[in-house]
């Protein structure tokens, strides 16, 4: 298992990239709470695992390709990582090339506090609906 904040969230976002949830269930705390972008620019929050992991799509079912990668990551004071990540996407012959930023929390090398913030969220939404 990852040890540091940029390790994690990197481990996390390759097991999105696979739709791995069992791994993304063992890097998640189970008390998580996450701030994800909405269709209109504003947030949800998410509170507990399991409504966390179900607002990410199931690439391995829901998408023809899927990929999702940090581009680049810095630990921030404390025990914060902020980290840009690209998805790519083909889906019913569209196509989602989109970015986010993610400011991410750890506790006892878990991931509890998410803030996601994406540059295209009406496409994202639309996209994955």
């Amino acid at each position: 298992m990852p040890t540091d904040g940029i390790e994690i969230l990197n481990s996390f976002v390759a097991a999105m990239s696979r739709g791995d949830f069992d791994e993304m269930h063992a890097l998640v705390d189970p008390h998580i709470t996450a701030r994800i972008t909405n269709a209109s620019g504003g947030y949800d929050v998410v509170e507990g695992i399991e409504p966390f992991l179900a607002r990410i799509p199931d690439v391995t079912t829901m998408a023809d390709s899927f990929t999702a990668a940090v581009t680049q990551a810095v630990a921030l004071s404390g025990d914060h990582v902020l980290a840009m990540v690209e998805i790519v996407a083909e889906r019913k012959g569209r196509s989602l090339n989109n970015f986010a930023a993610f400011v991410v929390g750890f506790n006892a090398r878990r991931i509890n506090d998410y803030v996601m913030v994406e540059a295209l969220p009406a496409y994202s939404d639309e996209f994955w609906s």
